[in-house]
């Protein structure tokens, strides 16, 4: 996965770049404009079998795009990312050790994006991230069990577990990096700041996970990052171009001439 997004980099962006429109010998709005980025996320890992975006997160960081042909740009941020699954009550409803999950994982994110700004007014992005997972934690039925504290002298915390309470699991560390394909949107609410809506989801597993019930049925379940993001992005050194006004046809008065009865 890493070749093929080095393959992105470094081969489709300098494309982009030297594909800038030119106005004489002066680029055109080639101005690299700052970004201050703050937001939250609404996550869940697929595959935990847990359901729901119950999981909240910060999504904080800064940024840089830089204007490229027409109405394309490219961009790139660094973001502390935080993604992970939540539960409170257990399927039975045993109010018991609550939360009855929780898994929280802290990233660094790098994404780059490609972005079509329309009419001053609305971006559409699309682009790839690369994450680093700094911390994470895991609690079940109110144990941590966070892979290297699992064991209590000798026995694993995870008894009944996930489904019906007669599951049980077998944990494996969680892989160290994320990979992820991004869809955005933006929409500007006042002059350089846009309120932006982000889903982004794993391109590859950042773990697994075995089951096993008590009837003795077994399966595997690989796990994803599946985030939605609400963000606020104020860009600096942006030159503000409101949009156009739409011209309003006036109708043209017409005299009607008379005819000419004086012959």
């Amino acid at each position: 996965m890493c070749k093929w997004f080095s393959i992105l980099f470094f081969v489709i962006v300098p494309a982009l770049l030297f594909g800038q429109e030119k106005k004489g010998d002066i680029e055109k709005d080639q101005q690299i404009k700052g970004v201050i980025i703050a937001g939250m996320n609404m996550s869940q890992v697929d595959g935990d079998e847990v359901y729901g975006y119950y999981k909240f997160g910060a999504n904080v960081g800064v940024g840089a795009i830089i204007p490229l042909k027409k109405n394309f740009s490219i961009g790139i941020e660094t973001l502390f990312n935080q993604k992970g699954s939540y539960k409170k009550f257990p399927p039975a409803g045993d109010s018991t050790g609550i939360p009855y999950y929780k898994l929280r994982l802290d990233y660094l994110d790098v994404p780059l994006m490609v972005y079509y700004e329309d009419r001053h007014v609305w971006t559409f992005g699309l682009g790839f991230s690369w994450g680093r997972r700094v911390n994470y934690k895991e609690t079940i039925r109110g144990y941590d069990t966070t892979f290297s504290q699992y064991m209590l002298n000798g026995t694993p915390l995870y008894g009944s577990h996930i489904v019906e309470g007669d599951t049980t699991l077998t944990q494996y560390p969680l892989l160290k990096n994320d990979w992820n394909v991004i869809v955005s949107i933006y929409l500007r609410i006042w002059k350089h700041l846009k309120l932006n809506v982000r889903y982004s989801y794993s391109m590859a597993n950042i773990g697994r996970r075995d089951y096993i019930n008590a009837s003795g049925a077994t399966w595997t379940r690989k796990l994803f990052n599946n985030v939605i993001s609400v963000r606020l992005m104020y860009l600096l050194n942006e030159k503000y171009v409101p949009p156009p006004k739409e011209k309003k046809n006036k109708n043209k008065k017409t005299t009607a001439s008379l005819p000419d009865w004086n012959l």
